[in-house]
């Protein structure tokens, strides 16, 4: 089978009000932040690498540690190759942060780094003060749940939706003395190509309602089939008329109900009913 080819000039823009003021806020911010927690969705490592925050990021002596999120719903073994790869670069934690599973092993590079800060500021002689810690990513990796489990109670509002944390948001008292703000989940304003739309769409980063849904459904189907992954579809499917007719959803004379076979689709990928899947490989299928 061929690697999917993105159509010419398929760079899709979603980028409302909210997150342009969200991004003004977080670049303020930044700098009286001493930690950051960057979030990945495990499924899709690549694309939710933010190339203005990291560039943000660049530009600030401020310390971070990389979390691979909603592991429990990516390829294992993709995983571990994924954390190997960043671990590159940087400090690398796997987690599940709704169940907080993998909560422990990210107290320990916190107090490392805690402890880090706090010789660096005795040393220049600077009044003590809690480390500044701030959680970011792109909308519904996570951040809310992993603040709430790090603080041990809801201090920030969770759910499946993407954006639902808005505005500035105040300092929570967290373990090892540390200060933690959690942000809005801010996409980047321009998405390339549509098999990065996909991926976003799949895994919940993008509101499938703001996204051309026919065409991004197609190309969900074309992409499990180089995965290798069309078995977990109730039978295997390259088009969405194609899956439409299988789940029997049919309108009036028989035409396809393509906007429920849409919708069904977008839903078994988001809550992972079609098992684990991890849609950006760290190296690509090939034939």
């Amino acid at each position: 089978m061929e690697i999917i080819q993105d159509p010419p000039k398929a760079a899709f823009s979603w980028f409302p009000g909210h997150m342009k003021s969200a991004w003004r806020m977080l670049e303020e911010q930044l700098k009286e932040i001493d930690l950051v927690l960057f979030l990945l969705d495990a499924r899709i490592p690549r694309s939710c690498q933010h190339p203005q925050l990291l560039a943000s990021l660049s530009k600030r002596p401020v310390e971070q540690i990389w979390i691979l999120n909603k592991v429990d719903l990516a390829n294992a073994d993709e995983t571990r190759l994924w954390a190997a790869h960043l671990r590159q670069q940087h400090t690398v934690v796997e987690m599940q942060s709704q169940s907080g599973s993998g909560l422990g092993p990210l107290r320990q590079p916190l107090s490392a780094l805690k402890q880090r800060l706090d010789a660096k500021r005795s040393g220049r002689s600077l009044l003590e003060r809690p480390v500044r810690l701030m959680v970011v990513g792109l909308p519904n990796v996570g951040k809310s749940s992993l603040l709430n489990k790090l603080v041990g109670r809801a201090s920030a509002k969770t759910g499946k939706k993407p954006g639902l944390t808005r505005g500035k948001s105040n300092w929570v008292s967290g373990p090892e003395g540390l200060q933690i703000r959690d942000t809005p989940g801010i996409l980047y304003p321009r998405i390339e190509t549509w098999t990065q739309l996909a991926h976003l769409t799949a895994c919940g980063n993008v509101k499938s309602d703001v996204v051309p849904r026919f065409e991004v459904a197609n190309l969900l189907l074309a992409r499990l089939a180089q995965l290798g992954l069309s078995e977990r579809l109730p039978a295997p499917c390259l088009t969405l008329e194609e899956l439409g007719q299988r789940l029997g959803f049919l309108l009036k004379g028989g035409i396809v109900d393509l906007e429920r076979a849409a919708a069904w689709l977008f839903n078994q990928c988001f809550d992972g009913k079609l098992g684990n899947i991890t849609w950006e490989p760290l190296h690509e299928p090939t034939e």
